[in-house]
């Protein structure tokens, strides 16, 4: 059923789009244009006059509902079978406000425990060589070794071991158990000598942690220094590549290192919880 004439220029329109379109172009060429018809049939449907203040959102994959068929700035695409998908949507004012004020919600995420993590290696989830490790509850793909980061690791795994000797432990690339769920992997660790070889070590059974940064420094300060920090590990270094800097995480409390300082170019530093114990830095950068 053609739709009653709400004006010369509107009416005509209206018939037009109603019979070639179909009554969904209608509608949204009625609100593109601003008119507010009193009453227009649609089958058995019936459309009443717009209340002041509704707003028309159209929305087509080939475009907007435009102006200038028919009357002054009107025009309608000639894509009718994109037309005939169109479905005008009229959303009062207040309505939009209060979507456009809501916030992305914070997801309850399902942490996964250390003992998950290992499920998921012993029946091939994890392949034996990913580079993964559990932070939060959560698998974080370790970035890729590069030049850079692979020679740091070894110059430090020297230097660790000749000034050591017997007096501590030197872990490379290896975990950390430090709580249900956390499991991370510190590029170097000096861990207390006589440890339980049936248990991963903890925080407590650390005498320094070193990450070594040469694209990951946001993560390994803004992530991992707190973790370390929250499980007591006394130190953590940060070997900064891209900046040439040391930066030395001290006096872990209430779940932070309180003492932080950055060292360029740095020389012999003392190690943790080993009196008289050195590395010289100044070839690792």
């Amino acid at each position: 059923m053609g739709a009653h004439r709400c004006g010369d220029t509107f009416g005509s329109l209206s018939a037009y789009a109603t019979g070639r379109f179909g009554a969904d172009v209608f509608r949204a060429a009625s609100v593109a244009v601003g008119r507010k018809p009193r009453c227009a049939s649609f089958g058995s449907g019936r459309w009443r006059r717009m209340p002041a203040g509704l707003q028309a959102v159209q929305k087509v994959q080939a475009g907007r509902v435009g102006l200038g068929l028919g009357c002054p700035g009107f025009s309608l695409t000639q894509d009718c079978a994109v037309r005939r998908k169109l479905h005008p949507c009229v959303v009062p004012e207040p309505a939009m406000d209060v979507l456009e004020a809501l916030e992305i919600p914070q997801l309850k995420r399902h942490r996964l425990t250390v003992e998950n993590y290992h499920r998921m290696a012993e029946i091939g989830v994890l392949s034996a060589d990913a580079r993964v490790e559990l932070v939060n509850g959560e698998i974080v793909d370790m970035a890729p070794t590069g030049t850079k980061h692979y020679w740091a690791v070894l110059s430090m795994n020297r230097l660790l071991q000749r000034a050591v000797g017997d007096s501590a432990l030197v872990s490379v690339q290896a975990p950390l158990r430090l709580d249900p769920f956390n499991q991370p992997e510190p590029d170097l660790a000096l861990l207390r000598p006589g440890l339980n070889s049936k248990a991963l070590p903890t925080g407590a059974d650390t005498l320094l942690v070193i990450e070594v940064s040469d694209t990951t420094l946001a993560y390994d300060v803004r992530i991992k220094a707190p973790l370390y920090a929250r499980h007591g590990v006394p130190e953590m270094w940060v070997l900064d590549l891209a900046n040439g800097l040391l930066h030395r995480f001290t006096a872990p409390r209430d779940g932070m290192y309180t003492d932080v300082s950055a060292l360029k170019g740095p020389g012999v530093v003392d190690l943790p919880g080993l009196p008289g114990c050195g590395v010289d830095l100044s070839g690792v950068f």
